[in-house]
């Protein structure tokens, strides 16, 4: 009964369609990396927590990290599900592909220079709101410090979501969308 069921399974497999194949493969190599970037986090967080304990450094560092890429990496996952089904309905056109990229590729620099700079010159209002009154006033400067060193992540987050989109588009035989 085992065995046969074993036969039956192992049939199936061997049948499946090479775009399902496809699919699981990409789905695995997604799945490591997103294990491998928790692993880092976790590391990143135990390192922080090693080196400077907990306190008013550890809040504005967590504070600031969380400020400075909530939304961009909230606007990524949508544009991402937006983009690559039509990075693969343009693969044929490389000279409209090729305009497209460029021009999103600035309009999401834009959009990520705008959503910072917006943070930053919002910030008292933010910390306000956000803290509700409860980090001090030396925690609220060194979080505005961190949010200007840390906004070239909000801005560059954008080009790696069209990066990343334009990645999953590819097709199996190794046609890129550039």
């Amino acid at each position: 009964m085992l065995t046969s069921a074993i036969g039956v399974l192992r049939r199936r497999i061997l049948s499946v369609h090479s775009d399902h194949k496809c699919i699981a493969k990409g789905t695995a190599v997604v799945s490591l990396f997103v294990f491998l970037g928790k692993g880092a986090g976790a590391f990143k967080e135990m390192a922080i927590a090693y080196r400077y304990g907990i306190g008013s450094t550890v809040d504005a560092w967590q504070l600031a990290l969380t400020l400075v890429t909530w939304l961009p990496l909230t606007l990524i996952a949508e544009l991402s599900i937006l983009l690559v089904p039509l990075f693969v309905s343009m693969r044929k056109s490389k000279e409209e592909m090729s305009q497209f990229l460029n021009e999103l590729e600035a309009m999401c620099l834009v959009l990520g220079v705008l959503l910072t700079s917006a943070l930053l010159i919002a910030w008292p209002l933010v910390a306000y709101v956000v803290a509700a009154g409860n980090l001090s006033a030396g925690t609220r400067e060194m979080c505005f410090h961190l949010l200007a060193g840390m906004s070239p992540v909000g801005v560059l987050s954008f080009t790696v979501c069209i990066t990343a989109a334009r990645l999953q588009s590819c097709d199996v035989k190794g046609m890129s969308t550039r």
